[in-house]
């Protein structure tokens, strides 16, 4: 009897290749003393408190940090945290949509949260929160054309909002003017998100669509026709 050989997948590309080059762009940001991100992965505010570190329409490194500041972080319990998510998220919907179309959608929410963070009065920032947030999103909204509410997605995106709030706010919670500016990217990467999503979710072809909800009733069906013909489970 031959026996049954394993074989590695990979099965999500594009979901794979960002999460790596998130980790080689911390591990080099630490191996160059933190002199990497704000020189690479770091996008930059109009009204940055300095003109060195404002954003400058004349050079050009600052049109691609608007893109590349999604693979930096400043520590490393964000940047497990959103790898894990990236990975579980990422692969589901490389497989029903495609790599193309989640590529396409991590380059529109990547730069609609660089474009808003150029705009805003804040301190320039990094990371990949704005692709999180798109991938919840876009998972709700798959069901939610399905005529569904999934709980599980709904509080999987309180649970990470709270979790950024929590990470971004030192003021009193009772102080919400304090709170909301001290959040004000975690809102900009929630905009880049929806905008990501959206894209997707229209761009997206409707047979792709049609099909991933085709196979999700399909396997509920069968669980339900299991589950009344077994005995053992009767």
């Amino acid at each position: 009897m031959a026996k049954k050989r394993y074989r590695i997948l990979f099965d999500a590309p594009v979901t794979i290749i960002f999460v790596l080059l998130t980790i080689a762009a911390f591990f080099a940001n630490i191996f160059l003393k933190d002199s990497l991100v704000p020189l690479l992965f770091t996008c930059r505010s109009l009204k940055a408190p300095t003109p060195e570190a404002a954003f400058n329409f004349k050079n050009a490194m600052d049109y691609v940090r608007l893109i590349l500041h999604v693979f930096a972080y400043a520590d490393l319990p964000s940047l497990l945290m959103n790898a894990v998510l990236l990975l579980l998220l990422g692969s589901i919907l490389e497989e029903r949509y495609g790599s193309l179309m989640l590529f396409l959608m991590i380059f529109i929410a990547s730069l609609v949260s660089g474009v808003l963070t150029a705009c805003a009065p804040q301190q320039p920032f990094s990371g990949s929160d704005s692709i999180v947030f798109m991938m919840i999103i876009l998972l709700s909204l798959t069901a939610l054309a399905k005529r569904t509410v999934q709980i599980s997605w709904l509080l999987a995106f309180i649970v990470f909002i709270a979790y950024k709030v929590h990470g971004y706010t030192t003021s009193s919670i009772t102080n919400v003017t304090a709170v909301l500016q001290e959040n004000l990217s975690l809102f900009i990467n929630l905009a880049g998100g929806i905008c990501g999503s959206l894209a997707g979710f229209l761009i997206a072809p409707k047979k792709s669509r049609k099909a991933a909800a085709k196979t999700d009733w399909k396997a509920g069906s069968d669980d339900t026709t299991q589950l009344m013909t077994d005995p053992d489970l009767s």
